[in-house]
């Protein structure tokens, strides 16, 4: 696969990051901003789908959810409405997890991992008849360090094949800043 460490490499997706960043910087509208934030989190790590929290009142609340897959876009300023319950900040759920203890995640098959509890992407899996299985879930820090948010990232997909393929390790950190920035964005 060529998504280790030649992919973080490659002078195409730095130039890509950098105008990724630069577009965020420059989008005034918050609720296009977290769209943007999503897109362009899936874009760098190569995500068929991913789902954008923030945290509010204790809990990680859904904004935005993007799928490939199966052609589909729920957000802000999307014609059609998602509610979603909201995911408690503990030891459960994998963002839960990830916005309790600020750390990344990468899970490689959300149904051979039983460190958490994966109903949630199973209920959505069984409805849509899509299979979750890569996971790469990413706390976003604001100015203070507090987190604010969370990405979602799912089933990374391997560019030569479009199969979907675990996470590389290498993506992790470039997930991390990207992250970050993007928690600072929204705060300007």
């Amino acid at each position: 696969m060529t998504a280790g460490p030649q992919f973080l490499n490659d002078p195409t997706v730095r130039t890509r990051l950098i105008e990724i960043v630069h577009e965020l910087a420059m989008e005034k509208d918050k609720n296009s901003l977290l769209e943007k934030i999503l897109s362009g989190a899936r874009e760098l790590t190569r995500a068929d789908a991913g789902t954008l929290y923030v945290v509010a009142a204790g809990r990680l609340h859904f904004k935005v959810f993007q799928n490939d897959t199966i052609g589909i876009s729920f957000g802000p300023t999307s014609e059609t409405v998602l509610v979603l319950q909201p995911v408690p900040i503990d030891q459960t759920t994998v963002s839960g997890f990830s916005a309790l203890k600020g750390v990344s995640l990468n899970i490689e098959d959300v149904y051979s991992d039983s460190s958490f509890d994966f109903s949630g992407p199973k209920k959505y899996d069984q409805k849509s008849g899509y299979k979750s299985t890569s996971m790469l879930v990413v706390p976003m820090r604001g100015k203070s360090g507090a987190v604010i948010g969370v990405l979602q990232l799912i089933n990374s997909k391997d560019p030569a094949t479009g199969a979907v393929v675990p996470f590389p390790a290498a993506i992790d950190e470039l997930a991390a800043a990207f992250a970050s920035h993007a928690a600072e964005t929204l705060e300007a």
